[in-house]
């Protein structure tokens, strides 16, 4: 997207809104439908789009908020070349620290859990830890240094090993074709369910009429029946009053 130019970029800025709602006019080439599409393929989503007719007010309101953050000077501001990687990293550290199932509001402890995702990305975990047990009081042992410092190599191993262009390829190529497998899945699916609803209904109405049918329809009280029924009823509410008072 961005090698295509602003122009471009500005003119599909509303694609995530309109896929949202079922329109993949503007959506890029990664976009599923398209895919689906493009190999033949029934794509069924997982859940259905919604509709600017009955969600309006929804689709209006998206709306407004992203031309708020579409405007000229912030598409601009986007179109660059370096890596999102860091952000990505920072918002899954906060999310960690500040689930998004939990509300925190803006509570001290919100910002406390933001702060100390913070400081421990730009000081490093061993460094961060390490100054608030001196903060605190606390005597750190050599056990605990080195249970620091383990694992936060582990983790600078972890970023190294993620960030190599073959994994990411191969974790592309994993994606893809899991893209791809999905859309099979949907396609077989659509082709069985014809076939498997006329053999259901064909199996329940030869079950309805045979001798040995599990299903039988119970028969309708008469009105005298229904009355005598509705008259007993009263008469064990009335008993039960009766008795707690």
């Amino acid at each position: 997207m961005i090698d295509k130019g602003f122009e471009n970029f500005q003119a599909n800025r509303h694609a995530p809104l309109e896929h949202i709602f079922g329109n993949h006019e503007f959506c890029p080439d990664e976009c599923p439908v398209k895919r689906a599409k493009d190999s033949g393929n029934a794509y069924v989503p997982k859940r259905p789009y919604l509709c600017k007719k009955l969600h309006l007010d929804i689709y209006l309101q998206l709306l407004a908020i992203l031309d708020y953050f579409t405007t000229d000077e912030k598409i601009r501001q986007q179109l660059h070349r370096s890596s999102t990687q860091p952000n990505k990293a920072l918002n899954a550290g906060d999310v960690t620290m500040s689930p998004k199932h939990r509300h925190f509001s803006s509570t001290c402890s919100l910002q406390d859990r933001s702060n100390t995702m913070i400081a421990a990305h730009n000081l490093g975990e061993v460094a961060f830890y390490l100054a608030i047990a001196e903060l605190i009081g606390i005597s750190v042992s050599d056990h605990w240094k080195n249970y620091l410092e383990v694992k936060w190599q582990r983790k600078i191993k972890r970023r190294l090993y993620v960030s190599k262009p073959k994994v990411k390829a191969a974790r592309k190529e994993c994606q893809q074709a899991s893209l791809k497998d999905e859309s099979t899945d949907t396609k077989t699916q659509d082709t069985k369910t014809p076939a498997k609803r006329q053999k259901t209904g064909g199996e329940s109405k030869a079950g309805g009429e045979g001798e040995g049918s599990k299903h039988v329809a119970a028969a309708a009280p008469d009105a005298e029946s229904a009355a005598a029924l509705a008259e007993n009823a009263r008469k064990e509410v009335f008993d039960v009053v009766a008795a707690c008072q």
